[in-house]
């Protein structure tokens, strides 16, 4: 699906990246993501994802845009 598209994207694009296989709740990914010292989370839905970087907003982007977003 789009998860392990943007997932190998991510991996190609040089950053460390994984993904829950869990089943876990977008609240217990987050708290998961705490867990293992993630800098940076990816939430995805339908059409869009939010970029969350402890210390500064939340930001919304198409899905195209997650890579280019990123690596700037």
């Amino acid at each position: 699906g789009a998860a392990h598209a943007l997932l190998q994207q991510l991996r190609r694009a040089g950053l460390a990246a994984d993904m829950d296989f869990a089943g876990r709740s977008v609240k217990g990914q987050l708290t998961q993501g705490a867990r293992i010292g993630a800098a940076t989370l990816v939430v995805l839905r339908s059409g869009d994802a939010t970029i969350r970087r402890g210390g500064t907003p939340d930001e919304t982007v198409g899905l195209a845009e997650v890579v280019a977003t990123l690596t700037a």
